[in-house]
């Protein structure tokens, strides 16, 4: 087997975002300028009896779990909550899968649950605990800010054309203008990573990652010159 190895890229911009994306990434960045805590949320409760060291959102219908919203060295503690941002406008609801991987190496699994615009919980309790068995072998991203402009939210997709996740920034945190954040993929069902991440001037930047399972590290780099224009 190859050992794996790690890759830095800076990704140019590219043309042809959709446009309806487009708009309402511009509108959410001036709706949550105004108003930070007032827009679609997800607020995910861990009630297992253990931390939970990485969670996964994703749409049912993906093929891959994509990218770690916990991101924290951390975990989340049994107890905790923490809130992430949704895609989603105040008219829209869609159907997620959240997945948590514990210390002990445990799953914990909810299955089609439908999320909405506006205020949104989750609960992952001793009840979800997923008893078959299940794998995930994990790569790293890492993402650079040289945009000049702090980074408000940072979607993911494995498919052009798929449904958002959350945003990958925690609500309440921001990538700050040349600043560093590390986030952790899973490799399974994942050849292809699409990040489009907002930043405070109303840039929409879009990158395209294309995966190698040979390869379990990412860097990324946003500068201005990634951004749509």
């Amino acid at each position: 087997m190859a050992a794996a190895r790690s890759t830095r890229l800076v990704v140019p911009g590219r043309k042809g975002l959709r446009a309806g994306l487009l708009g309402l990434l511009l509108l959410w960045g001036l709706a949550h300028a105004a108003a930070f805590e007032d827009f679609s949320q997800l607020h995910i409760h861990n009630t297992t009896g253990e931390t939970l060291l990485y969670m996964f959102i994703s749409p049912s219908a993906s093929r891959s779990w994509g990218v770690d919203i916990v991101a924290d060295d951390n975990g989340l503690a049994s107890g905790e909550r923490f809130a992430a941002f949704l895609p989603l406008s105040r008219q829209e609801c869609l159907v997620y899968d959240l997945l948590g991987r514990s210390v002990t190496g445990s799953f914990y699994l909810l299955r089609g649950k439908e999320l909405c615009g506006g205020w949104n919980e989750l609960t992952l309790g001793a009840e979800t605990l997923f008893e078959s068995r299940m794998s995930m072998n994990l790569g790293r991203l890492t993402v650079h800010n040289d945009t000049g402009h702090d980074v408000l939210f940072l979607y993911t997709a494995v498919d052009r054309h798929e449904l958002l996740g959350p945003s990958i920034l925690r609500a309440g945190r921001q990538l700050r203008a040349f600043g560093t954040a590390e986030f952790l993929y899973a490799h399974e069902g994942l050849d292809v990573l699409y990040l489009w991440a907002l930043d405070s001037g109303s840039g929409v930047h879009e990158l395209r990652v294309d995966i190698d399972t040979a390869v379990d590290e990412y860097e990324i780099v946003l500068q201005a010159d990634t951004r749509e224009r």
